[in-house]
């Protein structure tokens, strides 16, 4: 198996395409349905990248953020929030800081197998899918 991936996400559908698109090409994916099984399986597996949902029951995907960007064995994993919003909501300005990249839940499977290329190889921009009028997070 390849390198190690982490997707959480509540959406049975996303689940779904993360497995079919990312396991066909050889990356060893886990997928859970929120923020409380991320959490979880952190701590008996470090993944080599994590696609997080920021909405999410139990823990939301920013609480997620927080508990790896603080965790000295995690903080270095990239992180992709992964929303069906356009861009992340004004309020979570300071989360903004602290994740690798921003995308929207439209990617295709060959977008997706683009994104993590370029997460596991650290070369990100910090965010995709941006409104046409919009500047990334500084």
């Amino acid at each position: 198996m390849g390198q190690r991936i982490l997707a959480a996400d509540d959406d049975a559908v996303m689940r779904e395409v993360y497995l079919y698109v990312l396991n066909d090409i050889d990356y060893e994916v886990t997928v859970v349905r929120d923020g409380r099984e991320a959490l979880a399986t952190l701590r008996v597996r470090t993944p080599d990248l994590i696609l997080l949902d920021i909405r999410m029951p139990n823990v939301s995907g920013w609480e997620v953020l927080e508990a790896i960007r603080t965790t000295p064995a995690w903080k270095d994993i990239p992180v992709v929030m992964v929303s069906a919003l356009p861009e992340p909501p004004s309020e979570d300005v300071d989360a903004s800081r602290r994740y690798d990249c921003y995308v929207t839940k439209k990617k295709t499977g060959a977008d997706l197998i683009e994104l993590v290329e370029q997460a596991l190889a650290g070369r990100l921009p910090t965010m995709l899918d941006a409104p046409p009028n919009s500047s990334p997070p500084s």
